[in-house]
């Protein structure tokens, strides 16, 4: 089996464009330049199988593992996902923790509304962990402990609507 596969395989690079989930399943969306795309798929069906094998590539061009994020990194994603999300913008609202008038810029010529709220949210993320940037969710753990428990307000909100 091992060698039928290794003859029917063809190898390019490709770039993670989008990937996204639904009830199906999981779409990963691969750019292919257009001078390196094989042949041999181009003539495949639509819906046709394939057995995946997926390697990262690095700045030096090599192979490069994939890196297993700590659960600081992972934090620290999440702080920003979420202070850019208008869900957890109505629940800083709605618990009392930001008014909703500041989430609105003074100044009319702010350029965007929504970037506007995402640096208010940060701001506030910041001030009530007790840091100077939300990167430093990755080593404070009294920080990480607070988000924790913040992010547990956030989810029984979200779940109690």
């Amino acid at each position: 089996m091992n060698d039928e596969i290794r003859e029917a395989t063809v190898v390019f690079e490709a770039l993670k464009s989008r990937m996204y989930q639904n009830k199906d399943g999981h779409y990963l969306t691969l750019k292919i330049h257009r001078d390196d795309i094989p042949e041999e798929i181009i003539r495949d069906d639509i819906n046709c199988r394939y057995y995946v094998t997926v390697t990262p590539i690095g700045d030096d061009e090599r192979p490069a593992p994939h890196r297993v994020r700590s659960r600081g990194e992972t934090v620290v994603a999440e702080a920003g996902k979420l202070s850019r999300s208008t869900e957890f913008q109505s629940f800083l609202v709605e618990t009392g923790y930001i008014l909703e008038q500041d989430l609105y810029p003074v100044e009319p010529d702010y350029p965007n509304v929504n970037e506007y709220k995402e640096d208010i949210t940060a701001q506030f993320v910041r001030c009530y962990l007790k840091v100077k940037s939300r990167a430093e969710l990755k080593f404070n753990e009294l920080a990480l402990e607070e988000w924790e428990k913040l992010r547990s307000e956030y989810d029984e909100w979200r779940f109690a609507i």
